[in-house]
């Protein structure tokens, strides 16, 4: 897989990590440990990305 397909997989599972982060906020609350575990997900993945363009 070339380097921009890569990266549209990411944005792709950025996503999909942001809508169930989003969804399990509103029925635990911002601060339940399984929204912080998918905005930990979503920074991986984001720097990641992040490190592949330099």
């Amino acid at each position: 897989m070339n380097r921009d397909g890569q990266q549209e997989m990411y944005l792709q599972q950025i996503e999909e990590l942001r809508e169930k982060m989003i969804s399990t906020a509103l029925e635990y609350g911002m601060n339940h440990p399984k929204v912080l575990w998918y905005s930990q997900k979503i920074d991986e993945k984001h720097n990641y990305i992040l490190k592949e363009k330099v």
